[in-house]
């Protein structure tokens, strides 16, 4: 094992995502040297953001408030948008429904107050924000969109991700590609004093004063899965990156960090049957299917086991996805009629169809 060229960062951030950058960009912007370590080659950097449409929850008061940061929305395309505003309360109330009231009163606090801030942040680093569109209505129609939702990063994740990694180049901060966190190193005391990497068949060490594990979930290591999420889950198809294989959360707990929170509990969604076992960069954000309130769902025996229409996809998919999970098979098949056909997402053009004049 043997040190690395330049063997002293102030910060080591593990994981190349949105939060990843995101946390480089604001401690280089504090004056310390930053490097960026990335398991997955550049072309797949990202984590699960690029197979993401990027959208953003924060606090906002409707279509007039969020203007100031789409410079290019002309006041007839934001005459034609109806969105409500998205209060503290509506934010606090979303997050206490879909975790039955089980999360950190102190985290979602924060989480909240700092929402809007932290996208005027995000804006000043150089990204830019675009209308959820998707979300849209009948053409020629007022577009009412969710306002849980307020806004995408403009080109969906992946615009995202390369909007963050050019400010981080623009920063000076170095993005270390292919190159795999395998452990945390510390000193006599105890203390993380920087990580152990790998980069093809060479291991090194990295010193740094800290380190910052933003390196995604193990949705991506199926032992871990069935393992703490449940069995089934070892079997479900991975929409994100292959490259999430609970590396941070491994390397924590093998110096004593204690788990904590709820293990058994994910982001799931409706998927194509024909998506791959792992997500595929080249069609990103294009396997979800979403569109199921505007049809019903059935299982393999014909049998509806949920209510498609209990708000909008943006507030249910999760829970969508984890229900079909537990039908036979994992499979659900989506019924629409000939006048939802016209407003299904562009992305179902691609999904295997049959049809009929009846059910």
């Amino acid at each position: 094992m043997t040190d690395l060229q330049q063997p002293y960062f102030d910060i080591i951030v593990v994981g190349a995502g949105n939060a990843a950058l995101c946390a480089a960009l604001a401690a280089r912007e504090r004056g310390v040297s930053v490097v960026v370590l990335e398991k997955a080659p550049a072309s797949e950097q990202g984590g699960n953001c690029p197979y993401t449409g990027g959208g953003f929850r924060f606090v906002h008061n409707g279509i007039g408030d969020l203007r100031t940061l789409l410079p290019d929305l002309t006041d007839d395309e934001a005459g034609r948008i109806e969105m409500a505003p998205y209060t503290s309360d509506d934010f606090r109330n979303h997050l206490t429904t879909v975790t039955h009231g089980d999360t950190r009163t102190d985290l979602m606090n924060t989480l909240i107050a700092q929402s809007r801030p932290t996208i005027d942040w995000m804006t000043a680093q150089g990204v830019r924000w675009d209308i959820y569109s998707r979300l849209s209505a009948i053409v020629g129609a007022p577009s009412v969109i969710p306002n849980g939702v307020g806004l995408t990063a403009w080109e969906s994740g992946p615009g995202l991700i390369n909007m963050l990694t050019t400010s981080c180049r623009r920063a000076g901060i170095s993005v270390l590609y292919e190159t795999e966190m395998s452990g945390l190193t510390q000193d006599d005391s105890g203390v993380v004093v920087g990580v152990v990497a790998r980069d093809n068949d060479e291991t090194y060490r990295i010193r740094s004063k800290a380190v910052i594990l933003a390196c995604g979930g193990f949705e991506a290591n199926a032992e871990m899965r069935g393992k703490h999420i449940g069995p089934g889950w070892e079997l479900a198809k991975v929409r994100g990156s292959r490259h999430n294989t609970g590396d941070g959360h491994r390397a924590a707990m093998a110096i004593g960090a204690q788990p904590i929170g709820q293990w058994d509990g994910c982001h799931g969604t409706p998927i194509d049957i024909d998506a791959p076992a792992t997500g595929d960069i080249q069609v990103t954000d294009q396997m979800p299917r979403r569109s199921y309130t505007l049809g019903i769902s059935v299982n393999l025996k014909g049998k509806r086991f949920v209510d498609e229409g209990e708000g909008f996809a943006e507030q249910t998919f999760v829970s969508m996805g984890q229900a079909i999970l537990r039908q036979e098979n994992g499979i659900a098949i989506q019924i629409f009629d000939s006048k939802a056909r016209p407003h299904l997402e562009g992305r179902y053009g691609g999904s295997r169809k049959f049809e009929a004049d009846t059910i």
